[in-house]
């Protein structure tokens, strides 16, 4: 399940989907891009910062005719090959990463809540965001990092 699986569920009940990433000091935001958007359908990864003061990192978009995933990275905003990489892991990988950053943090990058219950923290994201996400939830398996 790559990011653009999760953001298509996602869009059927939310209006503004967004995944939210802490990565070293920077918050690292994953939202579809509207229609208004000079590429409509994309997902763009920005900073948490404010427009017109925000970082844009660059876009996502979903090659069809080629089934896979196309980067499109902003050469005006340097970007080190290691949050590259973490921003690749986001991009094929969004449940796994989701859920290590709520277990390591007790943190939802889905709604940027606090996670407190035992079945939250077992799997990284809480109900109501498993519920409009869908995505499983309530399962006591545990992701592993080796296993990302």
């Amino acid at each position: 399940m790559h990011i653009f699986d999760i953001f298509e569920k996602a869009n059927k009940t939310l209006k503004y989907p967004q995944l939210t990433y802490p990565h070293d000091k920077t918050m690292l935001v994953f939202k579809l891009a509207g229609e208004k958007s000079s590429v409509p359908g994309s997902i763009v990864i920005t900073d948490d910062a404010r427009y017109p003061h925000n970082k844009f990192y660059g876009r996502i978009i979903k090659n069809e005719a080629e089934r896979k995933l196309q980067f499109q990275w902003n050469d005006r905003q340097p970007i080190f090959p290691e949050l590259r990489e973490v921003i690749k892991a986001i991009v094929t990988n969004p449940l796994g990463m989701c859920s290590l950053i709520g277990k390591q943090h007790s943190y939802c990058c889905f709604c940027s809540t606090e996670l407190t219950s035992k079945e939250s923290l077992a799997v990284g994201y809480g109900p109501i965001c498993a519920e409009k996400w869908g995505l499983p939830w309530g399962i006591t398996e545990t992701i592993k990092k080796e296993d990302l």
